[in-house]
């Protein structure tokens, strides 16, 4: 940095009072027990709701050189850290258009909102520029005396919630300083105006996969689909639930990799799939059994299917049938 950058950015933080500064100091601890609590609850919507996200939940409290180059850009002196909206910042980056509504929601219902703003309002429908939601909120009064949240009445925090396509943009914008449309020059503004089309583009048709998905599994669920069918993670997925007591503990991610293992050694098919279960099933119940006899294997397994009386998910105990009938070439090519 600079001897003159230096000398900017010691000018900035001057303009902060003594005052101001002490209140940060007290306050920021506080500020970052507000965030802690807003994204335990967010983050537990989001479960619940199975919604995906692009990124986990991140959050900051604002710095005093932050302050101090807001004071300096808004030349307004701000006397006490309540007045900052954002001392506490929340993101919320999801990977489908339709799930903010959700949040957005889930926001309005849980917290108190003292302002809110679509900054997609701000644009024509010929103007690109920075989109995403964004609201200052509060917890509501009662929570206070929870002891956990004693301090933190009347705190404010800012929310933000975007989708990743929207999030690029940011990122992108913010790295080329071409928040709006006015910044960017004429002899790039077509570029960018395509960049910014083709971004909005990408979170309706992901939108529209996700419906054609939905739609493709209401259709094959409690089905008994065409043996000759070749596999994919849907199919396998909806078979182990139709051919195996439920369990739990399975995610998307574990169907996709065993997929991958059950075509290496051949089981490419509805048919295949169904013979292998129905082959060996007698074989891996005894064998998940025998592990649930062990108190000693809870800790080797997840809670949920521990709880339900299991030691394999669907996806182990499938894995355990290919051991049966492969035997060494299995573990080949199980990851």
């Amino acid at each position: 940095m600079s001897k003159s950058q230096l000398e900017s950015r010691k000018t900035k933080i001057d303009k902060v009072t003594d005052a101001l500064r002490d209140e940060y100091v007290r306050k920021s601890s506080d500020a970052e027990r507000l965030i802690n609590f807003v994204k335990e609850q967010l983050n537990a919507a989001i479960s619940a709701e199975n919604i995906a996200v692009g990124f986990p939940t991140s959050s900051r409290v604002k710095s005093l050189q932050s302050i101090a180059e807001k004071i300096d850009r808004k030349r307004r002196p701000v006397k006490s850290v309540s007045e900052i909206d954002d001392l506490a910042g929340i993101r919320v980056v999801l990977l489908f258009k339709r799930d903010v509504e959700f949040i957005e929601n889930f926001i309005q219902s849980t917290f108190v909102v003292i302002s809110s703003e679509n900054t997609a309002s701000r644009l024509d429908e010929s103007s690109f520029g920075y989109q995403s939601s964004h609201y200052v909120i509060s917890l509501p009064s009662e929570w206070a005396k929870i002891p956990s949240l004693a301090g933190l009445d009347g705190m404010r925090a800012e929310i933000q919630v975007r989708t990743i396509a929207q999030h690029m943009w940011a990122a992108v914008s913010h790295k080329l300083q071409y928040k709006v449309e006015d910044s960017v020059p004429l002899e790039i503004r077509r570029a960018i105006n395509r960049s910014s089309a083709v971004l909005e583009v990408v979170d309706l048709e992901f939108d529209r996969v996700l419906l054609e998905r939905e739609s493709y599994i209401s259709q094959i669920t409690g089905t008994n689909p065409d043996k000759s069918l070749i596999l994919n993670v849907d199919l396998l997925q909806e078979i182990s639930n139709r051919l195996m007591p439920e369990r739990g503990g399975d995610n998307v991610d574990g169907y996709a990799i065993l997929l991958q293992e059950l075509i290496s050694l051949g089981i490419n098919s509805v048919g295949k799939l169904e013979d292998l279960i129905f082959s060996n099933m007698d074989k891996a119940i005894s064998e998940d059994g025998l592990y649930l006899m062990d108190e000693d294997n809870e800790n080797l397994t997840s809670p949920e299917l521990w709880n339900n009386g299991c030691y394999f998910s669907h996806v182990g105990m499938i894995r355990n049938m290919l051991r049966y009938k492969f035997g060494d070439k299995a573990d080949e090519v199980i990851k």
